[in-house]
Protein backbone atom coordinates (compact mmCIF):
# COMPACT_ATOMS: atom_id res chain seq x y z
CA UNK A 1 0.00 0.00 0.00
CA UNK A 2 2.81 2.30 0.52
CA UNK A 3 4.06 1.89 -3.05
CA UNK A 4 0.94 3.45 -3.85
CA UNK A 5 0.78 6.10 -1.90
CA UNK A 6 4.24 7.04 -3.55
CA UNK A 7 2.81 6.75 -6.40
CA UNK A 8 0.08 9.52 -6.04
CA UNK A 9 2.23 11.54 -4.64
CA UNK A 10 5.43 11.39 -7.19
CA UNK A 11 2.63 11.97 -10.02
CA UNK A 12 0.29 14.68 -7.49
CA UNK A 13 4.28 16.40 -7.70
CA UNK A 14 5.08 15.82 -11.70
CA UNK A 15 1.64 17.33 -12.53
CA UNK A 16 1.89 20.38 -9.86
CA UNK A 17 5.42 21.46 -11.13
CA UNK A 18 4.26 21.11 -14.83
CA UNK A 19 1.36 23.23 -13.97
CA UNK A 20 2.91 25.88 -12.09
CA UNK A 21 6.06 26.06 -14.17
CA UNK A 22 4.18 26.22 -17.44
CA UNK A 23 6.23 23.19 -19.20
CA UNK A 24 7.94 25.65 -21.49
CA UNK A 25 11.23 25.55 -22.77
CA UNK A 26 12.21 27.91 -20.37
CA UNK A 27 10.89 25.71 -17.43
CA UNK A 28 13.68 24.43 -15.31
CA UNK A 29 13.10 20.94 -14.80
CA UNK A 30 15.13 20.26 -11.35
CA UNK A 31 10.78 20.19 -10.00
CA UNK A 32 9.70 17.74 -12.11
CA UNK A 33 12.70 15.61 -11.47
CA UNK A 34 13.03 15.84 -7.64
CA UNK A 35 11.16 12.77 -7.03
CA UNK A 36 13.34 10.82 -10.11
CA UNK A 37 14.89 8.81 -7.50
CA UNK A 38 11.78 7.96 -6.22
CA UNK A 39 10.45 7.02 -9.36
CA UNK A 40 13.29 4.86 -10.73
CA UNK A 41 12.46 2.55 -7.35
CA UNK A 42 8.78 2.72 -8.32
CA UNK A 43 9.89 1.37 -11.69
CA UNK A 44 12.38 -1.25 -10.46
CA UNK A 45 9.56 -2.33 -8.12
CA UNK A 46 7.21 -2.89 -10.82
CA UNK A 47 10.06 -4.77 -13.30
CA UNK A 48 10.44 -6.92 -10.18
CA UNK A 49 7.36 -7.78 -9.41
CA UNK A 50 5.99 -8.25 -13.09
CA UNK A 51 9.36 -11.16 -13.22
CA UNK A 52 8.11 -12.57 -9.72
CA UNK A 53 4.71 -13.21 -10.89
CA UNK A 54 5.53 -13.73 -14.97
CA UNK A 55 2.69 -11.04 -15.53
CA UNK A 56 1.97 -10.05 -19.06
CA UNK A 57 0.83 -7.25 -18.88
CA UNK A 58 4.10 -5.18 -18.30
CA UNK A 59 4.71 -6.50 -22.64
CA UNK A 60 1.15 -5.10 -23.07
CA UNK A 61 1.67 -1.54 -21.31
CA UNK A 62 5.05 -1.56 -23.09
CA UNK A 63 3.50 -1.93 -26.64
CA UNK A 64 0.91 0.60 -25.99
CA UNK A 65 3.82 2.85 -25.44
CA UNK A 66 5.57 1.99 -28.43
CA UNK A 67 2.75 2.34 -30.63
CA UNK A 68 2.37 5.96 -29.34
CA UNK A 69 6.23 6.73 -29.31
CA UNK A 70 6.26 5.51 -33.20
CA UNK A 71 2.98 7.42 -34.33
CA UNK A 72 3.54 10.20 -32.70
CA UNK A 73 7.18 10.36 -33.44
CA UNK A 74 5.68 9.53 -37.17
CA UNK A 75 4.01 12.70 -37.05
CA UNK A 76 6.28 15.03 -35.66
CA UNK A 77 9.01 13.63 -38.62
CA UNK A 78 6.45 14.86 -40.94
CA UNK A 79 5.71 17.93 -39.70
CA UNK A 80 8.74 19.58 -38.95
CA UNK A 81 10.55 18.36 -42.05
CA UNK A 82 7.53 19.51 -44.03
CA UNK A 83 7.46 16.17 -45.44
CA UNK A 84 4.18 16.31 -47.36
CA UNK A 85 3.29 13.72 -48.69
CA UNK A 86 3.47 11.89 -45.48
CA UNK A 87 1.46 14.10 -43.50
CA UNK A 88 -1.26 12.99 -41.53
CA UNK A 89 -4.04 14.74 -39.64
CA UNK A 90 -3.42 14.17 -36.03
CA UNK A 91 -7.21 13.36 -35.14
CA UNK A 92 -6.10 10.63 -37.38
CA UNK A 93 -2.53 9.92 -35.29
CA UNK A 94 -4.88 9.77 -32.20
CA UNK A 95 -7.39 7.60 -33.63
CA UNK A 96 -5.19 5.32 -34.76
CA UNK A 97 -3.19 5.38 -31.20
CA UNK A 98 -6.34 4.51 -28.90
CA UNK A 99 -7.66 1.90 -32.10
CA UNK A 100 -4.22 0.33 -31.68
CA UNK A 101 -3.81 0.72 -28.09
CA UNK A 102 -7.12 -0.82 -27.49
CA UNK A 103 -6.79 -3.63 -29.87
CA UNK A 104 -3.34 -4.77 -28.09
CA UNK A 105 -5.14 -4.33 -24.28
CA UNK A 106 -8.44 -6.02 -25.42
CA UNK A 107 -6.63 -8.38 -27.27
CA UNK A 108 -4.41 -9.29 -24.44
CA UNK A 109 -7.44 -9.61 -21.88
CA UNK A 110 -8.92 -12.28 -24.43
CA UNK A 111 -6.05 -14.36 -24.74
CA UNK A 112 -5.68 -14.33 -20.71
CA UNK A 113 -9.85 -15.15 -20.53
CA UNK A 114 -9.40 -18.10 -22.82
CA UNK A 115 -6.09 -19.34 -21.59
CA UNK A 116 -7.73 -19.76 -18.12
CA UNK A 117 -10.83 -21.50 -19.47
CA UNK A 118 -8.79 -24.04 -20.65
CA UNK A 119 -7.29 -24.83 -17.72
Amino acid sequence: MAWIWLWLAIWFWIILASARAGGDQWDNPRYRVILLMFQAALAAYSLLWARQTRDRWLGRVLAVEGVFLAFFGYWYIARYTNWRTGQVHIFVVIAAIVILSGAILVGGWIWDSRRNISR
